[in-house]
């Protein structure tokens, strides 16, 4: 099961310039945004027009939502460093 989840993030963003995690974090706050910015792109252009926040967090402060988009990711990432060490050591007992 853990390795059909690794294998769906992991072809997310197959053609994006953006990790996995980054485009998930995204994803959970924003509705629109140009596929081809960076992450960092998308983050510092929160105010513009070309990027749509989801409702729920649209009286959030850009510097406010870059901080939970940004700890999403990073939180994200973990999780599956975690689950690659986890499978890991699965494999290697097994």
């Amino acid at each position: 099961m853990m390795q059909i989840i690794l294998d769906s993030i992991r072809n997310v963003c197959e053609s994006s310039n953006m990790k996995q995690s980054e485009y998930i974090a995204l994803d959970n706050y924003l509705s629109e945004y140009n596929p081809d910015w960076s992450f960092k792109k998308i983050l510092a252009n929160l105010d513009s027009d070309e990027v749509s926040v989801w409702q729920p967090f649209e009286q959030f402060e850009a510097v406010d939502l870059t901080r939970h988009i940004t700890n999403l990711r990073d939180e994200i990432d973990a999780a599956i460093r975690n689950a690659l060490v986890i499978q890991k050591r699965k494999g290697k007992n097994v």
